[in-house]
Order: C-alpha cells, then structure tokens, then sequence
C-alpha cells in the first residue's frame, strides 16, 4: 500500500492542471495531511516536470524504446495505459479516471514518473534515506529515474553518500547538490545520463576528489553536447583535471596498438614462415631487406660489400 500511496501522489500532482485544481493546491493539502513533513515538497514540482517531459522527447522517446514507434496513435496510447496500470497498484478509481483524461504526451510523462517513483521505492528500501532523497532531489530525480532506470537511482544514492560524507560540496550552482544531478539528468534528451555513464560512473573517486565533478554539475554543456559527445573543450577540460583518465586512455590506445601489430606478425608468420615452403619465403624476406639496405645511404656500403668480389680482377702472379 506504500508504494501505491508514493505513486498515486506523483499522478494525481501530475494531473492538476487536468483536472483544473488551482495552483499549489495539491502541494498544501499533502503537507497539511502529513502534519506539515517537508518531504511533500518533492511533489511541488511535478507539475513543471511533468510539462517539461509532455513537451519534450524524453518521454517520448523513452516509450518508443519500448512499445515502438507505431504509426497509429491510438495503439500507442492504449499500450502506454496498459504499461501505466501495471506500473500501479489498487489505483484509486478518481486517478484512473484523472489518467484517462489527460492527453497522449501527458500520459507517456505520467509512465515516466510512476515508473520513476517506483524504482526509487525498489532502489532505495531506507525510508530516511529515500525521504531525503526525494525531498532534495524532487521530481526531477523522480523522472530521471523513471527515464533511465534504477541504475540512475543508484548513482543519485552515491551522490547522496558523498555529500553527507563530506566529499561532494553541499550545493552546486546555487542548488542543492542532489537537485542539480536529478535536473541535469533529467534534462534534454539522455545525453547528460550518457556523458555519466561512460565518463564519470567508472571513476567517481577521481572526479569528487578534484572538484572537477561539480564543475561538471554546474555546466555540462562545457563538456558534451546534447547526445553526450564529449565536445573539443570538454576533452581539453578532461584532460586538465583528470589527467590521470586520460593518461590511462592513451596507455590503453597505445597497448592496443601493440598488440594489433603482434596479432599481424603471428598470422603472417604462421602462413607465410612455417611449414615445407617457408625457404622461398626467407628467402624472399632477405631480398627486400637487401634492396632496403641498398637505398639507405648509411647501409648501402655494407649490402654492396659482398659483391664487389664478383667484380675485382685476380691479381696477377
């Protein structure tokens, strides 16, 4: 029943400009029915979130992922209803009856964020924790994690343990830290989830460790663009803090290097080097080496040498 009432109260938030409830009234009238607990306010923002992916492709593109892009709109939303009530549990009959009202892209962003209340409940079993959470995180952390899965809840917990570890500043770009992870991952259409997965999940210690994270949290557009590509400046930046990371990629490129040119020699020594005809092929081997001898200057002499005998006159007796 907990996890009904978490996301029953994301949807019906979600669905106050549907319903034409005045602004703010679902806010006071679930901080007045939790004795004023502060973690409501998690759901203040739904309403802006929840418009932000109607209007945007996030949503929208992470439906397609799932049910396709069919060509009838109608299939579409009667697989993303069918998606949305097996994402809730005992669904009060007024909020299934507030769903069916709202439009095609205000559904799919109703998924997104029943999905997302749901693996933050999975995710994070600690009720404190969670409530600490969500109460900084908000609704963005709420559709990040509707969008990209329990892992990005995960890495908002890590989060979290970092800054209650002292390890991560408290507040980046005059927010709080956790609120700036859930808004930028949340934002645009998963590039800033992409740049995170790749780049900064597999070295987090070096990233907190040098500030370079809450750099990175306070403009994210200097290091990817909206796909996640690492930009021309975000490799020079990378490269100034994290020079470790990139030392190791050069080490890496150049060990792979290595070993494609070991790979080469193996086949051509196992096909052309060994077995009954390898003769011709030493020999063959040897003639290059001799006419590269011949047309470097400081090798010519010594590959010449032998011949000259052919050519010197026997002295006389």
């Amino acid at each position: 029943m907990k996890k009904s009432r978490i996301i029953c109260f994301t949807i019906a938030i979600l669905t106050t400009q549907a319903i034409g409830a005045p602004a703010g009234f679902w806010d006071d009238l679930m901080r007045a029915g939790s004795k004023g607990d502060e973690a409501v306010a998690a759901a203040a923002r739904a309403e802006r979130v929840a418009g932000d992916l109607a209007r945007g492709n996030a949503a929208r593109g992470a439906v397609s992922r799932e049910v396709g892009d069919a060509a009838d709109a109608a299939a579409r939303a009667r697989s993303v209803r069918t998606l949305l009530n097996a994402t809730l549990h005992q669904p009060d009959p007024a909020l299934l009856r507030r769903i069916d009202a709202l439009a095609p892209q205000e559904m799919e962003a109703a998924l997104v964020l029943a999905r997302g209340s749901r693996r933050m409940i999975d995710v994070v079993p600690d009720v404190a924790t969670r409530g600490r959470l969500l109460r900084e995180g908000g609704a963005d952390l709420v559709a990040a994690a509707g969008l990209h899965g329990d892992e990005l809840a995960r890495e908002a917990a890590h989060l979290d343990a970092l800054v209650a570890a002292g390890q991560l500043s408290a507040r980046i770009a005059d927010q709080a830290a956790l609120a700036r992870f859930a808004e930028v991952m949340r934002a645009g259409d998963g590039g800033a989830w992409t740049f995170w997965k790749t780049y900064v999940a597999p070295h987090w210690k070096k990233w907190a460790a040098g500030g370079t994270l809450v750099v990175y949290l306070a403009n994210p557009e200097f290091f990817h663009d909206g796909a996640g590509k690492v930009t021309e400046e975000g490799a020079r930046r990378m490269t100034v803090f994290l020079g470790k990371i990139a030392e190791g990629g050069a080490k890496g490129a150049a060990e792979g290097g290595k070993a494609a040119v070991r790979g080469v020699w193996q086949r051509f020594s196992a096909h052309y080097l060994h077995g009954p005809d390898a003769w011709m092929s030493w020999v063959g081997l040897g003639v290059v080496c001799w006419i590269l001898g011949i047309l470097l200057p400081r090798t010519r002499r010594w590959c010449i040498a032998p011949l000259k005998w052919f050519f010197r006159k026997p002295k006389s007796n």
